[in-house]
């Protein structure tokens, strides 16, 4: 077994050691992630998209970059372009 802490390292530097590494992007939820979200169950409450668009919003938003993105795009038209896109390329 590979030991990144020499045998000197004391059990509390090393745990602080793995949780530095472990929580360099602590899971926050964002803003922009639960609005993309509401956007997506609007569209889908209203019929424009169907239940897989509505399942796949979980996935392409994990990248909040991608919630970003459709919560600037204001036409629900181009919204649902945007959507449909990411979902082609999710599979």
């Amino acid at each position: 077994m590979v030991s990144y802490f020499d045998r000197s390292t004391s059990p509390i530097k090393a745990t602080q050691g793995i949780e530095t590494l472990a929580c360099d992007k602590p899971p926050v939820e964002s803003k922009a992630r639960r609005d993309a979200c509401k956007i997506v169950e609007g569209m889908w409450k209203a019929g424009e998209v169907g239940d897989d668009v509505l399942l796949m919003a979980a996935r392409i938003f994990q990248d909040s970059t991608k919630a970003e993105m459709l919560l600037n795009l204001e036409d629900p038209m181009i919204q649902n372009a945007y959507l449909d896109d990411e979902i082609k390329c999710l599979q």
